[in-house]
């Protein structure tokens, strides 16, 4: 629908997501792909997972028990080749992703900014903030002991885990 309440685009697919930066990822014959506003194809649907696009990329998988995950940009090419077990949309110029059990911090061309050596990354907290980072500084939960404590965008320790949540 558009603002006007009107049909926009026809119904023909098996699902569809919001549009972000003039794309929207949709689901078509079991594969995901991406449209513009007309309804047209932008890029082709060839994925089992498609993300929004945030900071022009967008997370694509494909795989559904091992799925590597990947970064596209808006032509459908790949800007970070799939690698990942789990990866996050890109925020102040980063994203988490998880890599041999441990997370880390990728840059946009798909380097480490920070290398995997964390347990676990704190979902809710980053939701809450709808940012990787606040106020230059990631939280980190140790799963051993369930503290907290913090990092800047180096992966440097600022405040050592010490905190309940």
């Amino acid at each position: 629908m558009n603002t006007a309440g009107e049909l926009a685009i026809n119904p023909q697919f098996e699902s569809a997501g919001s549009f972000f930066e003039g794309l929207a990822s949709v689901k078509l014959n079991g594969k995901y792909g991406y449209i513009d506003n007309t309804g047209n194809f932008v890029i082709n649907a060839q994925w089992d997972y498609a993300g929004a696009f945030e900071d022009g990329l967008a997370i694509v998988g494909n795989g559904k028990e091992d799925s590597k995950y990947g970064y596209i940009d808006k032509t459908g090419n790949y800007i970070v080749n799939p690698q990942f077990s789990y990866a996050k949309d890109f925020s102040d110029g980063l994203a988490v992703v998880k890599s041999n059990d441990k997370y880390g911090y990728i840059g946009k061309d798909g380097k480490y900014v920070i290398n995997p050596q964390f347990e676990d990354v704190d979902y809710n907290l980053m939701s809450f903030y709808e940012t990787n980072f606040y106020d230059d500084m990631g939280i980190i939960p140790i799963r051993s002991d369930n503290k907290y404590g913090f990092i800047d965008f180096s992966g440097k320790i600022v405040i050592t885990p010490q905190y309940d949540s």
